[in-house]
């Protein structure tokens, strides 16, 4: 596991959950959800290769999008299935919600038991009022 997993995790203490249609625009947020589709598709102009991670949803689906800066940090053995957490900011101006991904962390069920109990993605932002 990620060392900086239970940081996350701490974190997520002082910190409001969203569903997927309610997340604030341009906010830094935590997706953890279950991935159903991987694809690796490249830039119109440069022809960089990027990464696209699909989490379902209750309400549809949340992208996460390894950009080509962040594209090395993407961790190839994500596989449908596995369970992740994705680090970055929300682009919740189309549809499905998109998170332009930071960060990306594999995780188990167990080092998530006490923050999500279903296959559906939980994103947590920290109240920009405060």
């Amino acid at each position: 596991m990620d060392t900086t997993l239970p940081v996350i995790i701490n974190d997520l203490k002082n910190m409001k959950q969203y569903d997927a249609e309610d997340c604030p625009d341009a906010w830094k947020v935590y997706v953890f959800g279950v991935v159903v589709g991987v694809r690796f598709p490249v830039t119109k102009v440069k022809r960089e290769k990027l990464a696209v991670v699909t989490l379902n949803s209750s309400e549809g689906k949340v992208e996460g999008i390894f950009f080509p800066k962040e594209y090395p940090k993407y961790d190839h053995s994500i596989k449908e299935g596995d369970l992740i957490c994705l680090e970055g900011l929300t682009n919740a101006r189309e549809k499905p919600l998109k998170i332009i991904v930071e960060e990306g962390y594999k995780v188990t069920k167990e080092d998530l038991y006490e923050i999500i109990t279903s296959k559906q993605p939980i994103i947590y932002a920290k109240d920009r009022t405060e």
